[in-house]
């Protein structure tokens, strides 16, 4: 086992902002109180301006979420495009190939990465132009091309966004456990990435499908006219540039409080060895298993989401975007109900129990309409139901995943006291990695079903056989449950408490200290504070 690494910087490495710095200064005391700073990385003092301008910046990954969505992307390329839905699943499989390989790269070098801006912003800095791009030219398919060049165009086009979001967000999410060590402000901290990331989901999914691909006569295609997905790519690729600059910028005044990584030459080794870590540490591996039953299952979802809702339920898409109200309701609850129900009950019991209570609103609505238990579209009160549920679920779903995500940092903190370095890049993209494969694994399942129950290309809602649409919802709640039943087992197997993170915390911020002091830099005490161990509420 190494011994624990200390930065050899120079205290110049951490003084002297150059121009770039100045100016991001600026504009970030504008954002977040200069006080702000005083209070120390982890500090429960984290101000609350802090924690919104951090997840501000998952507003981004929030509209990759709806563009980069399987039910989107099999939408666009299968009905609008015309290429075969298993063509569709294979290439979002392909990129996820890639993803496999450029995501924990991303990672290593975030972590290894020695530059004035730190480790994290420079990445996240450099995201913003080459993201808003990518998302701007992903729905302009060529018109007239053969399937195979179409084809083509796709897994460009994917994997170039795909690596100019991770570029982003593997180093935003591997800010977390620096920022805020402590057991119950982490999951304050990551809630509030949920709630934006949340909040761009819903946004741009209520804008994309009311108005965008709003069904009317002047949209007689509804979600089957290519120009209004053009349309919406600008959208969402000027405020995509938007929210990644402010959030970094945002969080741009901390760089100089953050782990500055020693100077050590590439080996192969070494890096085998930190993935090695991750892979063999028990904890989170728990939740690495548990996510890719999780994504499994999630990805054949959304890849049949649509078909479902206006083919099944007979939903018109500016009925789809209400929906988005029950993403908002649902993931605002989630902002308090996720860290409180994790400080009051600990984090793998109140896992298990959201998780849950998640899986019966996901499967509840379409057992019963194979029941003929669920009231038709015609009536009015389909919707109104529909909405009631899926804020359920969301609330359920955000605040599991909250709770998920702070323990996975608690675990990224046992890996660092036990080897000595700090991966948390490297960490988070596998983790990223694995939940990528999942979901494109079941988009690719979802590709399969469609073939499988011979589902029209280019169906008009309303002209495809009701038992088409039955075989497809049988099979896709017995992978759902199948899944998720899968992943409850694994994530059951965790075995972190909030002992061992205080514990660990305790040690990560001595390493601290002794990281300023061999590097010369004058501090004070608040500069490096040990989280707090109150206990948790009740």
């Amino acid at each position: 086992m190494d011994a624990p690494l200390r930065s050899d910087a120079s205290a110049t490495d951490r003084a002297q902002p150059g121009a770039f710095t100045r100016v991001v200064q600026s504009l970030r005391d504008r954002i977040v109180p200069r006080a702000d700073e005083s209070a120390g990385v982890g500090s429960e003092r984290l101000s609350f301006g802090t924690q919104v301008s951090y997840g501000f910046g998952s507003i981004a990954f929030g509209i990759a979420g709806v563009s980069l969505a399987q039910s989107i992307l099999m939408q666009f390329f299968n009905q609008v495009v015309g290429l075969p839905a298993v063509w569709v699943g294979a290439a979002i499989m392909a990129t996820i190939v890639v993803d496999a390989f450029t995501d924990p790269l991303i990672g290593m070098f975030s972590d290894r990465l020695r530059s004035p801006l730190g480790r994290r912003h420079t990445l996240m800095y450099l995201a913003a132009v080459p993201a808003a791009l990518g998302f701007y030219l992903m729905w302009h398919a060529p018109s007239g091309l053969e399937p195979e060049w179409l084809l083509a165009f796709m897994i460009v086009m994917l994997i170039f966004v795909n690596i100019s979001i991770s570029l982003y967000e593997i180093p935003s999410l591997a800010l977390a456990p620096e920022l805020a060590p402590d057991y119950n402000q982490r999951s304050k901290l990551i809630a509030f990435r949920w709630f934006f990331l949340m909040f761009g989901t819903a946004a741009m999914n209520f804008v994309l499908n009311s108005v965008y691909l709003r069904q009317d006569e002047s949209n007689p295609l509804g979600a089957l006219n290519q120009a209004r997905y053009e349309d919406y790519g600008l959208t969402s690729a000027v405020i995509i540039c938007l929210a990644i600059f402010l959030s970094t910028a945002a969080t741009h005044g901390f760089i100089k409080r953050l782990h500055t990584p020693p100077v050590k030459a590439f080996s192969v080794r070494y890096e085998w060895a930190q993935i090695k870590a991750a892979l063999t540490h028990k904890p989170l591996l728990m939740i690495m298993f548990g996510g890719l039953m999780m994504g499994f299952g999630a990805g054949t979802g959304q890849g049949l989401l649509y078909y479902l809702y206006l083919h099944l339920w007979g939903l018109k898409p500016q009925d789809i975007a209400w929906f988005m109200a029950a993403y908002l309701i649902g993931s605002t609850v989630a902002l308090w109900s996720g860290p409180f129900l994790s400080g009051r009950f600990g984090k793998k019991r109140a896992i298990i129990g959201l998780y849950l209570l998640w899986l019966i609103t996901a499967t509840g609505p379409l057992s019963l309409k194979l029941l003929g238990l669920m009231p038709d579209a015609s009536t009015g009160i389909l919707l109104p139901i529909l909405i009631t549920n899926i804020t359920f679920g969301i609330a359920f779903a955000v605040s599991c995943h909250i709770i998920l995500g702070s323990s996975i940092a608690d675990s990224i903190d046992d890996i660092a006291v036990k080897t000595g370095v700090r991966s948390e890049g490297l960490m988070f993209a596998t983790y990223s990695v694995l939940d990528k494969i999942a979901n494109g694994g079941g988009t690719f399942v979802a590709g399969i079903v469609i073939t499988m129950v011979a589902f029209p290309v280019q169906a008009i809602p309303g002209t495809v056989d009701p038992q088409i649409l039955i075989n497809m919802a049988i099979t896709l709640l017995v992978i759902v449950v199948f899944f998720n039943i899968c992943s409850i087992a694994f994530l059951s197997q965790y075995s972190l408490t909030r002992e061992d993170h205080e514990r660990n915390a305790a040690v990560l911020a001595e390493r601290k200290v002794q990281e300023f002091a061999s590097a010369g830099t004058a501090f004070g005490e608040d500069d490096v504070l040990a989280p707090s161990v109150a206990k948790a509420p009740g």
